[in-house]
């Protein structure tokens, strides 16, 4: 049963991508984390270079005066070609004195604090003070190496994310074949016991997990099925054989009793309990044959043999009773078609299938008989045909299908029991109208 299971059904295959999802979520919630941290430790540093920047130009402005400062404001900004680094200078009135940034409102100036703002397409951190005069002095720096760095890491936690669920969900579904192959094995093992293989078993399997425990636990109850068929079986065996001379007695007695005495009142009540034995010892015949047939060494070797001919003999043997049941049968018989097997079991096995063809049949019914390479053999009719539920239960012993009530509910059992025997099996399909009995070669199935 290696047959790949649908990635939802499959409880393993499910388990494993649930994992590499919270894997995936977890590693995206450490990397948020991380990429925030990241972050904001770089703008506190850009923040702090700002900070000695302003506190050298306080300096300046304290000893040189505005004049001083302006200077070395200008000898910065002209220093860098691509600026990084901007600084405004500006009078009370909001006009600027030097610098490279826009004269701009700097509310945030009268507590020392700071902002992101966007100079030229470009985010600028600013940090602004108040001098003496209420001028105002304002130092930035460009966020863009900051954000180069940023959308450098980004990346980097993508890609390692996304090699993370890889590596998680491909780990995980290594896992999961090995667990789903051995829960397949398990069910295989079923499926052929259910097929009625019932030598099935799990095997030895590695470790003590509980997978390993189930299937101990699979082998020793099937093991113990099986014990319970074979002491059934054999409780019904030994019941028929050893009531089937007794019985053979009892009518011997009362067939003595009958050629004695032909009272028109005891006669009836003598043919009827005739009857009545016929009909047990009928059916423990028939549990005796599905005994030897169920028994490898209740039988001769195997043959090579030709079933066509075989076939044919059972049909031209069966067409005179088949016409004066008043139904028509014919065949199609391939010629030249043999197997290995026990001739008189496969013909029996036509046999039964055709006597439960007569006898449940109503008049006018048509009965086809089909043989083919294979082998295959294929009794069909176009009678009432057997219900669905009845399909998988009729070859059991005993069981009978819907409707009907006549016979003892083995000839199928049998008929079942002989194809075994001979490398075969028995299954049944509507024939739309009518039953399709197909006697088939095991691989054929």
């Amino acid at each position: 049963m290696s047959r790949l299971l649908p990635l939802t059904s499959a409880i393993a295959i499910r388990q494993a991508l649930l994992t590499a999802a919270v894997i995936v979520l977890a590693t995206s919630g450490i990397s948020g984390l991380v990429f925030m941290a990241v972050d904001q430790a770089a703008r506190a540093e850009l923040l702090h270079t700002i900070d000695t920047d302003i506190a050298g130009l306080v300096d300046v402005d304290a000893e040189g005066g505005q004049a001083q400062l302006a200077r070395r404001i200008q000898d910065r900004t002209d220093f860098e070609t691509s600026p990084s680094s901007f600084y405004l200078l500006t009078d009370s009135a909001g006009r600027r004195l030097a610098g490279n940034l826009p004269a701009m409102p700097l509310p945030f100036a009268r507590s020392s604090g700071s902002a992101q703002l966007s100079v030229g397409g470009q985010a600028v951190l600013v940090r602004a003070t108040v001098l003496r005069g209420e001028r105002v002095l304002a130092v930035g720096r460009s966020l863009g190496g900051v954000e180069a760095f940023g959308a450098y890491l980004l990346r980097l936690f993508v890609i390692s994310e996304a090699t993370i669920a890889a590596a998680a969900l491909l780990i995980g579904l290594l896992l999961a074949r090995g667990l789903t192959r051995r829960i397949e094995r398990i069910n295989a093992t079923f499926a052929r016991f259910s097929g009625g293989d019932t030598g099935a078993r799990v095997g030895d399997m590695r470790g003590q997990d509980e997978i390993a425990t189930l299937a101990r636990h699979a082998d020793h109850h099937l093991a113990r099925v099986v014990s319970l068929i074979d002491a059934q079986r054999e409780i019904s065996d030994n019941i028929a054989h050893e009531l089937r001379t007794p019985l053979g007695h009892l009518d011997t007695h009362l067939r003595e009793a009958l050629d004695a005495n032909r009272d028109a009142v005891v006669e009836p009540l003598l043919q009827a309990a005739r009857s009545d034995i016929h009909s047990v010892v009928s059916l423990f015949d028939a549990l005796l044959d599905i005994a030897l047939a169920e028994s490898a060494s209740g039988a001769g070797g195997l043959t090579r043999f030709d079933l066509s001919e075989l076939a044919a003999g059972v049909v031209e043997l069966y067409e005179a009773s088949a016409e004066e049941a008043g139904m028509h049968l014919t065949a199609r018989i391939a010629p030249g078609v043999s197997m290995c097997g026990e001739p008189m079991q496969v013909s029996r096995i036509l046999v039964n299938l055709l006597d439960n063809a007569l006898r449940h049949l109503p008049e006018g019914s048509r009965i086809r008989v089909a043989i083919s390479s294979g082998p295959v053999m294929v009794v069909e009719d176009d009678g009432p045909g057997i219900d669905e539920a009845d399909r998988e239960t009729v070859f059991q012993r005993f069981r009978r299908s819907s409707g009907s009530s006549a016979g003892h509910g083995l000839g199928l059992a049998l008929v079942s029991s002989l194809a075994t025997r001979n490398g075969m099996t028995a299954r049944i399909e509507d024939a739309k109208p009518g039953a399709r009995f197909i006697i088939a070669a095991k691989d054929l199935a």
